[in-house]
């Protein structure tokens, strides 16, 4: 899903862990319910009727993405302990 967004194409991907604090339903990509085939199926069915505003929601997505990514978690996670370390 990341690697999607991030070269600018809309995604589709259920509400369960994390997805929806990167996918914006309508915005971004589009959501499903539930990890069903009904519920994925309809998501499906929303995002082909909004074909035509595709590459918009892809340039969005990848704004999000390279805003909510990080490339380097490892440091990052670093850099948080180092300053917690810091702080005493």
């Amino acid at each position: 899903m990341v690697e999607a967004m991030l070269c600018g194409r809309p995604v589709v991907g259920t509400e369960i862990a994390g997805i929806p604090e990167w996918v914006r339903e309508g915005q971004s990509g589009f959501l499903a319910d539930a990890a069903t085939p009904k519920c994925f199926g309809e998501a499906l069915e929303r995002a082909w009727q909004q074909r035509e505003h595709w590459q918009a929601m892809g340039s969005r997505g990848r704004e999000d993405a390279l805003r909510l990514y990080d490339p380097r978690p490892a440091d990052s996670l670093l850099a948080i302990i180092m300053e917690a370390a810091n702080a005493r």
